[in-house]
């Protein structure tokens, strides 16, 4: 069996706190932009709940039949209902959850990572005796199973993750960005078949190279600052036919040097030091705040279709297909999409009592047909 869509290279993820984080460093907004698939995935994209004790792992062939495949040690249903971004893929009788958020405040996203490498060979006495876990099966595992951080690192450590027979391809391979509602953030990676957690301490990730080589590569763009230049500090302006020179003309040379392609080093590079910037020249106060500064890191990196090239003829054009900002306290998870820049809103404790009850719910199609634009003429009339 094989599968045609291809994972691509643009997904970012942004974290934003707000209000005083020494008390309550959980006051925190997760915002991601998601590019996967081009538009062969755009019609399967769906909002959808997990109740408790719903089957979330699966043979990759759904054949309810078969359980001889699956390891006993594995929670084939879900100890926490969760809310979650699914998503069909083509010529595979597939279903996954591409992004999500439980009922404790857990969030659980995948980026494209083409540089893992899974534990499909990793045969040392470490690992040999723990149960299989397909990559694209985690997500869900997590999220029904994992209440914080530390249970998440735990849970990785008695499982094994493995590519698979239907996506072992490695572009379609992922790493994870997680948070938790104590304001916990950890970034897990698989190089060279071997379990990498990193403590995401500043709040960003996209894709290729490695999220190390991100976190070192920041040190290339040092001289990016709050401040506007002043070079009559540093080296003596010459007087010309023009006024003095140099001198900054405008504003933004603060930012002087910052990329703006939109490769995963540079969308690192960028989120990194606007977001930065920004909290150090204006720290959200409030939610709302903390909202408005995600919304326009995510708009920083918005790809409008067609701008990013092919890399060969069977690749999707990217585009940014979605957008996400959630607020793992108060358990609220929004959308929006690439025809609407509307947010749209779940609170999820008020899914709660249906969902403990283990009830299901029909998803909701993200792409929608609407536009997200209010004719208020009737304001003027």
């Amino acid at each position: 069996l094989g599968m045609t869509v291809c994972f691509v290279d643009s997904c970012t993820m942004v974290e934003v706190p707000f209000g005083d984080q020494k008390y309550n460093k959980h006051n925190k907004l997760i915002g991601r932009t998601m590019e996967l698939g081009g538009k062969y995935l755009r019609s399967t994209w769906k909002l959808g709940t997990f109740a408790r004790g719903e089957r979330i792992i699966f043979h990759l062939s759904l054949e309810e039949t078969r359980t001889d495949e699956i390891d006993k040690r594995l929670s084939l249903y879900s100890k926490y209902a969760f809310i979650g971004i699914q998503v069909t893929a083509l010529e595979a009788p597939l279903e996954f959850v591409a992004d999500g958020m439980n009922e404790h405040g857990l969030s659980v996203g995948v980026l494209t990572h083409r540089g893992a490498f899974y534990q499909d060979e990793n045969k040392d006495a470490n690992s040999k005796d723990k149960p299989d876990l397909i990559y694209i099966q985690l997500v869900p595992y997590l999220l029904g199973n994992c209440r914080s951080i530390a249970e998440v690192i735990a849970t990785l450590e008695s499982i094994r993750i493995i590519a698979g027979p239907l996506l072992g391809h490695p572009g379609n391979y992922v790493h994870w960005t997680i948070h938790d509602a104590d304001g916990e953030s950890i970034v897990v990676e698989y190089i060279k078949g071997t379990l990498n957690i990193h403590q995401n301490t500043v709040g960003v990730l996209t894709n290729d190279p490695s999220f190390d080589w991100h976190l070192r590569n920041l040190n290339n763009y040092a001289g990016i600052t709050p401040f506007n230049p002043d070079r009559s500090r540093d080296i003596t302006l010459v007087e010309t036919e023009v006024g003095q020179v140099p001198k900054p003309v405008g504003h933004g040379f603060n930012l002087f040097g910052i990329p703006g392609d939109f490769s995963p080093a540079s969308r690192f590079v960028k989120t990194f030091f606007l977001k930065q910037i920004a909290i150090f020249n204006s720290p959200p106060r409030n939610e709302r705040e903390a909202q408005t500064l995600v919304t326009g890191l995510i708009n920083s990196v918005f790809l409008p279709y067609g701008t990013v090239a092919k890399t060969s003829p069977l690749d999707p054009l990217e585009f940014t297909q979605f957008a996400l900002i959630k607020n793992l306290k108060d358990r609220v998870y929004m959308f929006r999409t690439y025809d609407s820049m509307v947010w749209k809103k779940v609170d999820m404790k008020q899914l709660m009592p249906k969902l403990q009850r283990g009830e299901k719910t029909h998803p909701l199609p993200l792409f929608d047909g609407t536009v997200g634009i209010e004719d208020i003429t009737d304001k003027f009339l």
